[in-house]
């Protein structure tokens, strides 16, 4: 899925949650639970499959 928001506002709340994957730096985001409710206050769009 794709979020959009303001990068201030990610920068703010959600760039601590972002880590690496498989060795790829910054390349996932893990949201928890207590902050979902913000997350959904932001557009999102659910992508297609690869």
């Amino acid at each position: 899925m794709e979020i959009k928001m303001p990068r201030a506002d990610f920068d703010k709340h959600f760039d601590k949650f972002v880590g690496s994957h498989s060795g790829v730096p910054r390349a996932e985001v893990g949201i928890p639970k207590e902050t979902l409710g913000l997350l959904n206050s932001y557009p999102l769009r659910v992508m297609d499959e690869l």
